[in-house]
This record gives structure tokens, C-alpha cells and sequence, in this order.
């Protein structure tokens, strides 16, 4: 009986035309890529940090701003989702484009890390505030949708900004607005006594 000839499969003898060294070699270039990145693209805290230290810059004046700062940006569409969601919860309309709103956020700032003249913990009971960058238009600031939000929730003052919102249970309970006082203070201690009035009676609401 003639011996059969053994079938080779011709492709199990094919190498492979890319090396493992080669393979490893790309992996690690991109990591090396999604590294970079990484690291070269801001996060969101130290966006809306920069957006403010350039908008204080372009007016004229620097703003004591931190990294560590309490303002986390959202949509617009969110906000009524998070007011559901959350039993309290600080919402701020703003603008780096605002000199009122630049002043506001580095007094909130000031009274958040409790510097000293400030006598209750804000941290304790406010860890974030929620941001909503308003556009600026031609007539001022807005939001499509803006003024249907301020007649849902009863919310004096619509083109007024800084607007800064504190909700309990789905309802506003305190608005920030800037304090009428007779004492000879200045404009930047006037903003921090607004926004000392704000968190404090913000507290007593969140407290009950």
C-alpha cells in the first residue's frame, strides 16, 4: 500500500509578520498617548477655576480662587432633575463674564474655607454648590428656558446675577441678595456680609 503523503496546512507555517516586541512597543506608545491626555486635559473644577481667573484678569483684577473650590458646573437641563433628587441642594446662575458673579464666587470661597471671620462651618452643611454658566447676550445674561424656571419656582429678580438658590424639599427657601447696611464698609467686605447672610440663613433651612 503506497505511504499517503502527510497534509501540511501551508498557513501553520506562515510567522507572524509583527513581532511581540513590536506589539508591546505599540501598547506602550498608546498609553503613553491616552496618558498625556489625561493629564493635559483640565478637569472641570480647574476649568471653571481658570474661566473665573480670566474673567476677573480681563475686568481688571485677580480673584482669591482655589482648585479646592465647592462649584460644580451642570446643564441647565439638570437642574430641575437635581432639585427632585436632592432634599437640599445650593444652585448658582452665573458668569465669568459677570464682574458681580466673579466677586460672588471669591466671597463664597472665602466664607466656604472659613478664614476666620467667618464663625459657622459652612462646610458642614454646604459641600457643593451646583453652577449654571449663563450666556451672555446682547440684552445681558440668559438661558433659553430661564424665565419659565424663575416663574416655576417663584424666583425674584430674573435678569439679576449673581443668582444663587438654595432649595429644600423642591422649594426655594433663600435667595441670595446683596445686604443693605448702614455701616462705612467696603464693597468687598458689603459681598461677603451678603453672602455670610446667605449661608447662614441657608443653614437654619437645611438645619430644620
Amino acid at each position: 500500500m503506497a505511504n499517503k503523503r502527510k497534509k501540511v496546512d501551508k498557513y501553520s507555517r506562515l510567522k507572524p509578520r509583527v513581532s511581540p516586541l513590536t506589539i508591546a512597543g505599540i501598547g506602550v506608545f498608546v498609553l503613553i498617548i491616552i496618558l498625556t491626555i489625561f493629564l493635559v486635559t483640565d478637569s472641570a473644577s480647574t476649568k471653571f477655576l481658570k474661566a473665573y481667573q480670566s474673567g476677573a484678569r480681563q475686568n481688571g483684577f485677580e480673584i482669591s480662587l482655589t482648585s479646592d473650590h465647592n462649584f460644580e458646573k451642570v446643564k441647565f437641563s439638570k437642574v430641575e432633575k437635581l432639585i427632585e433628587n436632592n432634599d437640599e441642594i445650593i444652585i448658582y446662575f452665573g458668569s465669568p463674564q459677570c464682574v458681580n458673579c466673579l466677586k460672588f464666587v471669591e466671597q463664597a470661597q472665602r466664607a466656604y474655607d472659613n478664614d476666620g471671620q467667618y464663625n459657622n462651618d459652612v462646610a458642614n452643611f454646604i459641600n457643593k454648590i451646583y453652577y449654571v454658566e449663563l450666556k451672555q447676550t446682547e440684552t445681558g445674561f440668559n438661558l433659553e428656558g430661564l424665565e419659565e424656571f424663575y416663574e416655576k419656582y417663584e424666583i425674584d429678580g430674573a435678569n439679576a446675577i449673581p443668582a444663587v438658590l438654595a432649595f429644600k424639599n423642591g422649594e426655594l427657601v433663600v435667595q441670595y441678595e446683596v445686604v443693605e447696611t448702614e455701616d462705612n464698609l467696603t464693597e468687598e467686605n458689603i459681598l461677603f456680609r451678603s453672602v455670610d447672610q446667605f449661608f447662614k440663613k441657608t443653614s437654619e433651612q437645611f438645619g430644620n
